[in-house]
């Protein structure tokens, strides 16, 4: 917005431009939780990321980050103190010291990160994150374990936990994975390094990458598998063959599917990696009536 001719109490002539911002009405997830750490050294403080999927512009002022405790009940909550305009497609890291973790992680800009006075204290083994926002609407929660964490990863201490796609439910296990280590273990402030994108305008079955290289070098780690199927009340089997047809693992019995979702596979059999081949992905839907279709998927493995 530009005034021009504007007048202060001294006659004097003032021309500004500035920007004014009309928040319209908060809604469910239109800002989500993105990546947490919640296992950290003495040196470092825990972060909550959230990013903004709406097409506003929304002041996180007096939003309000907090736990569930063990009745479930929301507890502690601490209200984010700063004006903060956190614009469409980005991201925010929020912690108590920003510096900490600029110093120890790579990142885009000083401008992605809220230095908050206070933060809910995350335990390091499992819990519950809440998003409210200044009315305490809840907009988004995320249940976390440390047992989301790649199976690899010995000791999770200062590696963040980080959402796969924007686009899929946060209380999906499937949707959270570990930061990969060319990344640092962490993104805060920006994209995440296992971030997935699927669109569900088609119904069906998909793989992505086609050859992947599970290394944990942050490229092209793991399958994902995208699915989008017009039948409610459904099930599934997922399996992995190699080429000589022999299985090798299985991702679910008997699962039952929401009609879109994702499944993810670390290339791990058995406690350890499959070495590089060919494999088959055997994806069976039913219901109560039988055998509805039937998926055999080629794929590869290079490392």
């Amino acid at each position: 917005m530009q005034i021009n001719a504007l007048q202060n109490c001294l006659g004097e002539k003032i021309d500004s431009t500035f920007s004014v911002f009309i928040s319209d009405s908060i809604y469910n997830n239109q800002v989500i939780i993105n990546e947490l750490l919640f296992n950290t050294s003495d040196s470092l403080p825990e972060f909550v990321e959230l990013y903004n999927r709406s097409n506003q512009i929304q002041n996180l002022k007096n939003w309000s980050i907090g736990v569930r405790n063990t009745k479930n009940e929301i507890s502690y909550p601490k209200k984010i103190t700063t004006n903060y305009f956190l614009q469409p497609a980005h991201y925010v890291c929020i912690s108590t010291n920003a510096s900490l973790l600029q110093n120890y992680y790579s990142y885009k800009s000083v401008s992605d990160f809220i230095t908050n006075p206070e933060m809910p204290t995350l335990t390091n083994e499992q819990g519950t994150i809440v998003l409210l926002s200044p009315k305490q609407q809840l907009i988004d929660e995320v249940y976390y374990t440390d047992q989301m964490h790649l199976s690899l990863i010995t000791n999770t201490k200062n590696v963040s936990l980080e959402r796969r796609s924007e686009n899929w439910s946060s209380k999906d296990p499937a949707n959270w994975g570990s930061a990969a280590t060319n990344y640092g273990y962490a993104t805060p402030g920006y994209s995440n390094s296992n971030h997935q994108y699927f669109s569900d305008k088609e119904f069906g079955l998909s793989l992505n990458p086609k050859i992947f290289s599970p290394n944990a070098d942050g490229v092209n780690d793991i399958l994902t598998i995208n699915y989008a199927f017009p039948y409610p009340n459904i099930l599934a089997n997922i399996e992995i063959y190699n080429r000589d047809g022999i299985r090798i693992t299985e991702i679910g019995n008997t699962i039952s599917l929401g009609q879109k979702g994702i499944f993810i596979w670390d290339g791990i059999a058995h406690g350890q990696y499959v070495p590089n081949g060919i494999y088959i992905l055997r994806f069976s839907l039913f219901d109560d009536k039988g055998l509805i279709k039937h998926y055999k998927i080629p794929f590869g493995i290079h490392n």
